[in-house]
């Protein structure tokens, strides 16, 4: 309810019964002598010192909680319980004074239990770029070290999710890279490396005792022997000679009158096979100045009776060699090694017809062989 003041020519001083506040008259205006309680919108306090804190009580009126020593915290004990100061831990967030730092972008830290924040020499916080820099002090320093909480640590030590999401590098709990890709300089031996970064199709790695290095070499094929290099396989094939007599002290009629024919035979375990053919190879019993010359013509099988070459024909379109083979000049012997590219190879069942083109009536006892060898 509205106070009701006397006049003042009555009374300079008036009392509220209700309330019990009592109120004074003086230049021109009513006011409150009496300290106003927290009840009636108060605080029941006329005077404090620097610092004080009020806060609500049990009673529910206020009471002053003086300022405490430097480095203390207000602390709250839970509801129903008084605050009150005490000395803030470094497991609690930290106590005592922020040092300033030297400079902008330091990390802080606490060097001891209750020990003021520090800035930490050689961390640096670039906030332009996000980027945490981490400056060695001594040469010794470990720059960077991560530890497990005990030898049954299961996480990874470091991990780094370029997406945010999807590991893109992971350094296991043994120290083991399990996720990401060397794309630097090539790793040489020294480093469990190769030292190479490109190879071909067959290249094997060699230790080379000069500078105990690995040197890149494909195998080299012997007599007899075949190298194929494939797309990650190397086959390794052992050729089979064999020698088809053409003719042996045989001496000709006349040119395109004999034909001396050879099928080509079954391979190893008298199955069919295929061959390169290799060398043909010619001599004479009789030796001339004058000039012959043959032909090693191919029919393409398998054949099974007669047919494959027209006994009437020189067979030209049949020819296996690049050129007819000369004897010439009083040579006794010649030999052949170019064949016509989808000529040069042979097959069981095949027909190899000797071809006289030229013959120079002297020569005798002609010698022709084929080399093939088996693939």
């Amino acid at each position: 309810m509205p106070l009701d003041f006397p006049s003042p020519s009555v009374s300079t001083t008036y009392t509220d019964s209700t309330s019990g506040n009592t109120y004074t008259y003086a230049n021109g205006s009513w006011s409150l002598t009496s300290i106003l309680s927290a009840t009636k919108g108060g605080t029941g306090f006329a005077s404090y010192n620097q610092g004080d804190i009020l806060f609500g009580n049990a009673s529910g009126t206020l009471s002053k909680l003086s300022a405490s020593t430097a480095g203390y915290v207000l602390s709250t004990n839970g509801n129903g319980a008084d605050p009150t100061w005490i000395l803030m831990s470094a497991g609690g967030g930290g106590a005592g004074t922020v040092a300033t730092p030297g400079s902008a972008g330091k990390v802080s830290y606490y060097a001891s239990t209750g020990a003021s924040v520090k800035d930490a020499t050689g961390l640096d916080y670039a906030t332009s770029t996000n980027i945490l820099t981490i400056t060695a002090q001594n040469i010794s320093d470990n720059i960077l070290q991560l530890k497990g909480v005990s030898s049954s640590q299961a996480g990874s030590a470091l991990v780094y999710k370029k997406d945010g999401t999807s590991d893109s590098f992971v350094v296991d709990k043994d120290g083991y890279v399990s996720t990401g890709e060397w794309r630097s300089t090539v790793v040489s031996p020294t480093y469990g490396g190769t030292g190479q970064a490109t190879y071909t199709d067959g290249q094997l790695l060699i230790g080379n005792s000069s500078g105990s290095t690995l040197t890149k070499s494909n195998l080299t094929a012997g007599i007899g022997i075949s190298i194929v290099n494939g797309n990650g396989s190397i086959t390794i094939n052992n050729f089979r000679p064999v020698i088809l007599n053409m003719a042996s002290g045989f001496t000709p009629v006349g040119i395109g009158t004999d034909y001396n024919i050879l099928r080509v035979p079954e391979g190893k375990n008298n199955t069919s096979a295929s061959y390169n053919i290799r060398k043909v190879v010619m001599g004479v019993g009789t030796t001339s100045s004058g000039t012959s010359t043959v032909r090693v013509e191919k029919s393409i099988g398998p054949h099974t009776s007669t047919s494959g070459f027209n006994l009437s024909s020189t067979g030209s379109t049949w020819n296996a060699m690049s050129a007819d083979l000369s004897l010439l000049g009083g040579l006794g012997e010649t030999s052949w090694i170019t064949f016509t590219s989808g000529y040069g190879t042979a097959a069981t069942g095949d027909r190899i017809r000797l071809n006289f083109t030229a013959v120079d009536s002297t020569h005798a006892n002609f010698i022709v062989q084929v080399l093939l060898e088996e693939y």
